[in-house]
């Protein structure tokens, strides 16, 4: 268990750096208006690619005609996009879907290892919320993200988890996991 959470710890860090990295690059700028303009520069690019092959088509070119490399920026700009889908798009007036993850894939190793998602309130201490989750998921949310959570938090995190049947983004677990498979 140690072993799992230390991965996903790092997938955590992994993915952070990616959306920082994304966040300086479009610092200062409208995302939205920078991911037009990648889409047109693609749409631009397999325009030229359908000129040229009409051409060649043609016959209007001769054998010794030198192919201009159009799939390298094609592949490049639509992984762009792609990119942008995955560490832009998702953020826009959301809560953070890194940190939902994170928290996704704690309770998901927890469940794994046999624990249960139940907590108790003590009747002694104002209400606080209890259970080995709880300590679990406050201990290592603190190692990782370095801040204290209180077990009040900790508790609502629970909740939610449990009232969404697909509370995480897939699309955003891939990408964290791809990324630190490709980094270790």
């Amino acid at each position: 268990m140690r072993r799992e959470t230390d991965q996903i710890g790092q997938a955590y860090w992994a993915a952070r750096a990616t959306r920082e990295m994304w966040l300086k690059k479009l610092q200062g700028k409208k995302p939205a208006k920078q991911r037009e303009k990648i889409h047109k520069a693609l749409l631009s690019v397999r325009q030229s690619q359908k000129a040229l092959a009409g051409v060649l088509a043609d016959g209007l070119l001769d054998d010794d005609f030198v192919h201009p490399d159009f799939e390298t920026p094609e592949y490049r700009l639509e992984a762009w996009l792609s990119d942008y889908d995955l560490w832009v798009h998702p953020f826009a007036g959301k809560n953070d879907p890194i940190k939902a993850e994170l928290v996704s894939r704690l309770i998901g190793l927890w469940k794994k290892s046999g624990g249960a998602l139940r907590w108790s309130r003590k009747k002694d201490d104002a209400g606080t919320p209890y259970a080995p989750v709880v300590d679990f998921l406050t201990v290592t949310l603190n190692a990782i993200l370095g801040t204290a959570f209180t077990p009040s938090g900790v508790a609502k995190m629970i909740d939610r988890h449990r009232g969404e049947r697909l509370g995480y983004n897939p699309w955003l677990m891939y990408a964290v996991h791809r990324r630190i498979t490709r980094d270790m």
